[in-house]
């Protein structure tokens, strides 16, 4: 399972910056194919990402557990608390493709 790393890239975006920077990943970016949630419970994190039930303990041990796609609708209501009607809308992962070459 591979790493996804995030940062802040640009502080102070007006709304013309952010409208440009979110069209600009409509193409792709792995938040397009892959389902991806956090919830901080404490000090604890607990979530889904890249096909797995994410859990962060408050020592900072990641424990991360495959979920089948039953299993994930299950964690979904139960664990994070979405709605059945929402988590029944969500679709299948794909996995997520390398980023396309730059122009």
């Amino acid at each position: 399972m591979a790493d996804l790393d995030c940062r802040i890239e640009h502080l102070h975006a007006d709304r013309q910056d952010f409208q440009d920077r979110h069209a600009a990943t409509r193409g792709w970016s792995p938040f397009n194919f892959e389902l991806m949630v956090r919830v901080n419970r404490g000090d604890a994190v607990v979530g889904t990402a890249l096909g797995a039930r994410v859990v962060i303990e408050p020592n900072g041990q990641l424990i991360r557990t495959a979920l089948s796609p039953d299993e994930r609708r299950a964690w979904l209501i139960e664990g994070l608390g979405l709605s059945e009607e929402l988590v029944m809308a969500i679709p299948p992962d794909i996995p997520t493709p390398p980023p396309p070459a730059p122009r």
